[in-house]
């Protein structure tokens, strides 16, 4: 019961809006770099990011006003977070594996799953390019919306989920 409540608390806090940045270091740092920015009118342009100041950016040739910019996300990502997430899978298949390991000491078994998943996380993870966030303007959080629709062939439900 207790692990259940420590898992919905962590995912409530998932949730939670994330706030924009005040200043802009995290955007000039990514200077040169591909870049995809999501306008307010939910258009996505990508390009290599140029100068930065207060108001604006400059991504290829084109300047966007920075009060019309929901969110930049640069490409890439780090791996670490691919191994920690293999480890975990490893720690769990280690408590099956060490109960069955007799021909070595309970430890090499338990760790040596914890190893290879981790190592497998982190090469996904470094084959996988993915995004990282570096610029949500406030009050662009996460949010759900759920809408119904209907058609000829069916009814349902569908849930929008923005992060």
């Amino acid at each position: 019961m207790r692990h259940t409540i420590i898992a919905a608390a962590l995912f409530i806090c998932s949730v939670l809006p994330a706030h924009g940045q005040d200043n802009l270091a995290r955007i000039a740092r990514a200077v040169g770099d591909t870049v995809e920015v999501t306008e307010a009118d939910g258009v996505v342009v990508s390009g290599v990011l140029g100068k930065v100041t207060d108001r604006t950016i400059v991504l290829a040739s084109r300047e966007l006003p920075l009060d019309g910019v929901l969110k930049i996300d640069r490409r890439g990502d780090p791996i670490w977070d691919g191994a920690l997430i293999g480890a975990g899978v490893g720690l769990a298949v280690s408590s099956g594996v060490a109960e069955i390991c007799l021909h070595e000491s309970r430890a090499a078994c338990a760790l040596g799953p914890v190893a290879f998943y981790g190592a497998m996380g982190a090469l996904w993870d470094k084959l996988h390019v993915g995004r990282t966030t570096i610029y949500r303007r406030r009050g662009a959080g996460r949010h759900a919306a759920v809408v119904p629709f209907a058609s000829t062939r069916a009814t349902g439900v569908a849930v929008r989920w923005s992060f």
